[in-house]
């Protein structure tokens, strides 16, 4: 089968263009010619056509073969250019083989033509494959130059926005695209990180809402299936919905997944205003994607240890327990919170020993001793202590402990310390209330059984009264019955209010009618040597609450007044309205809500207490008195 051959001849004589094409025939090619017999009509077959080979007659009336190997070279095409002519003598030959022709035949030579278009075409293919072997290398070389130049801007990169600058940088640097795009994967859509290089007319802040699905137009299809697409008309592409991007006139484009680890991280994508195959790029451009996939992976990895960095700082801080590090026995590290519990600020606490948190030396040795042997058994330990604050006070303390290096204590060790000096002052407090309502419970089932023989007593005594004669001498005796049983019958009361167990019947009351009705039987509960004096607000507000009890309490702390001046005095009765905002401390000890209250006040200028008996005074059966004359209810009543 003979050879397809695309044949161009420069020639004025149609035999002798005929005679070339049957040479070439019989010499094993099939030919398809044309013939021009001037230099515009070379300069139309050129372009219009790709040519396997040039046969010029020497001279021609209008051309000649120099013009038209001259035409040729400006073509810049290297196609073979073969002299044919019957006249041409040597020195002419010569000067034409110079001048860059390949070969000349002599017309009466013609046989040899064939085997010299077919040396020719061979020679042509070598040295357009050295050519394109030398291009390629000199591509390679500076692709190479530019991974080098890339890989080495990318490593020094710490954030995502620095990453996004360099690499669109270095991608517009290195390839001949118009368009340079990156994006960045968000679970199920690709968002918009940059876009470059500036002279293309599309700006960050234009589309900085552009965002793709995966699987959807040619970046999510790259992401979908972990390949490079390409296209190289997205005008006709059903696959790019980028309407930006057709508008802006661009016509080619490749997009690649950017790999980072086992995590698709987001999508390069290049564009191109003509035509063009990014596939010719196809190793470079996926090595250099993977360089910035690699640089945004260190970037993110980067962004969350230091999201992570400044949570732990923020939980650490914020902490409601005390925190530190110490190292070789050495504060290195505390937060906020240890700061506030040891009253030092950290410029005097950090650096300095340990020792100086505690308020004696044995007490650091009993501390180390106990958690050094938890932590040999499970790796971390507990205990409770005393420290010593910068102002002195001692305070109790939970602290834990637990070795950075189980192995190596010089690491660091962590600690958390908790102020349990208030929770064990409640707990003390719970264990002494429990007590009270233990005795309370047991004094009110007393009582009530007591009350009930009581009221027999009571009764039985007054009914045989009414039974007596006037005169019969057996009358005092059992009003000295009816006396004692009522006092008996007093006493129960107050321990059923003790023990809470008497029924409540609260009512809106007037605390300075009830004093007023109460004063006259008040007079004659004291002494004639102790004087009464009431000092009553006129404008005291209302309260709700049981006047059996309020009347008890009054009577209570009166007769305490009593008690306690035993060479007579005063009792100062007074009411006031009060209001508490929580800002004081004695609201704070008696758990007072903020609002108004009525206050009742009883002040006497007896002896007074000590710290002491103020300590026990309200609890039940404690008494001053002598024995027989106290029951020890009355404040405990109140």
């Amino acid at each position: 089968m003979n050879e397809l051959l695309n044949l161009l001849i420069v020639e004025d004589q149609e035999d002798d263009v005929l005679l070339t094409v049957r040479e070439l025939r019989r010499g094993g090619f099939e030919p398809t010619w044309e013939c021009i017999q001037t230099a515009e009509d070379m300069w139309i077959a050129l372009a219009g056509k790709v040519w396997d080979v040039i046969v010029s007659d020497y001279k021609l009336p209008r051309f000649s073969a120099p013009a038209a190997l001259k035409v040729a070279q400006e073509h810049d095409r290297d196609i073979p250019f073969i002299l044919v002519s019957g006249t041409i003598g040597e020195e002419h030959a010569v000067d034409m083989m110079k001048n860059g022709a390949h070969d000349y035949v002599m017309k009466d030579k013609l046989q040899r033509l064939p085997e010299a278009v077919r040396r020719e075409i061979r020679e042509a293919q070598i040295r357009q494959e050295r050519q394109r072997s030398q291009q390629t290398l000199q591509q390679r070389s500076h692709e190479l130059e530019i991974l080098n130049r890339s890989g080495q801007d990318l490593n020094k990169t710490l954030t995502l926005d620095q990453v996004v600058d360099s690499a669109i940088r270095g991608v517009s640097e290195a390839t001949p695209c118009d368009l340079v795009l990156l994006f960045r994967r968000e679970q199920e859509e690709l968002l918009l990180l940059g876009i470059g290089p500036a002279t293309s007319g599309f700006t960050s802040r234009e589309h900085k809402n552009t965002v793709h699905r995966v699987g959807e137009c040619l970046c999510g299809l790259a992401i979908s299936t972990a390949r490079p697409v390409f296209s190289t008309n997205i005008h006709a592409d059903l696959r790019c919905t980028l309407r930006e991007c057709k508008k802006a006139g661009l016509r080619s484009c490749v997009t690649i997944p950017l790999q980072g680890g086992d995590e698709m991280l987001g999508v390069l994508a290049l564009a191109k205003a003509q035509e063009y195959d990014f596939q010719q790029q196809a190793p470079f451009l996926e090595t250099i994607a993977f360089q910035i996939a690699t640089a945004m992976h260190n970037a993110l990895l980067h962004e969350r240890v230091l999201h992570h960095f400044k949570m732990l700082g923020a939980i650490l801080h914020n902490a409601p327990d005390g925190i530190g590090l110490i190292k070789n026995g050495i504060l290195s590290w505390a937060n906020d919170q240890l700061l506030d519990i040891t009253g030092y600020c950290g410029k005097e606490l950090l650096g300095q020993d340990k020792r100086m948190l505690f308020p004696s030396i044995d007490e650091v040795k009993r501390v180390d001793i106990e958690l050094e042997a938890q932590i040999k058994k499970q790796g971390k330990g507990s205990v409770e202590t005393r420290w010593q604050t910068k102002d002195g006070q001692i305070r109790d303390i939970f602290m834990g402990l637990s070795p950075i290096n189980p192995r190596d204590f010089s690491q660091g060790l962590v600690f958390s310390a908790q102020d349990i000096t208030e929770r064990k002052f409640l707990e003390y407090q719970l264990s002494k209330a429990q007590k009270l309502e233990a005795i309370g419970v047991l004094a009110g089932g007393i009582a009530h059984d007591f009350n009930n023989l009581l009221t027999a007593i009571i009764g039985h005594s007054e009914i045989i009264l009414m039974e007596l004669e006037e005169k019969n001498p057996l009358g005092p005796h059992l009003c000295d019955i009816v006396r004692a049983a009522e006092q008996g019958s007093s006493l129960t009361k107050q321990l059923l209010a003790f023990s809470r167990r008497q029924i409540m019947t609260t009512q809106v009351l007037n605390l300075n009618d009830i004093i007023a009705e109460m004063e006259n039987m008040l007079r004659r509960l004291i002494r004639e040597d102790i004087a009464i004096e009431t000092l009553l607000d006129p404008a005291l507000g209302l309260i709700k609450a049981d006047l059996g009890q309020l009347q008890q309490v009054l009577m209570n702390l009166v007769v305490n007044a009593r008690d306690a001046m035993s060479t007579g005095g005063k009792i100062i009765i007074a009411t006031a309205n009060i209001q508490f905002d929580g800002n004081y401390e004695r609201e704070k000890i008696f758990d007072i809500s903020p609002g108004d209250y009525v206050m009742l006040t009883v002040k006497d200028n007896g002896a007074g207490m000590d710290e002491l008996t103020q300590a026990h005074i309200f609890e039940p059966f404690f008494t001053t008195k002598e024995l027989g004359k106290g029951t020890g209810l009355g404040l405990a009543t109140v």
